[in-house]
């Protein structure tokens, strides 16, 4: 109900042209992102009600090698 709020946020590197979105399921949210400070790509599960982090793919910070980033909406 009024006023809304943000929860959490999460930021990641610009994905030009990039078709992919977020999936809520059973309180996960899943999503794919660009490393800003890589070129790789990483996706992500975390609480959606706090945004912790349950786990990422890859687990390196570096995300996938460079200039391959997830394209795809998690399924």
């Amino acid at each position: 109900a009024p006023p809304l709020a943000l929860l959490w946020r999460h930021t990641g590197g610009f994905q030009n042209a990039n078709t992919a979105s977020a999936v809520v399921a059973d309180g996960t949210a899943y999503f794919v992102t660009r490393i800003a400070s890589q070129q790789g790509g990483k996706i992500y599960a975390v609480d959606a009600k706090t945004g912790a982090r349950k786990w990422s793919f890859p687990k390196n910070d570096a995300g996938l090698t460079s200039g391959h980033i997830f394209t795809t909406t998690p399924t």
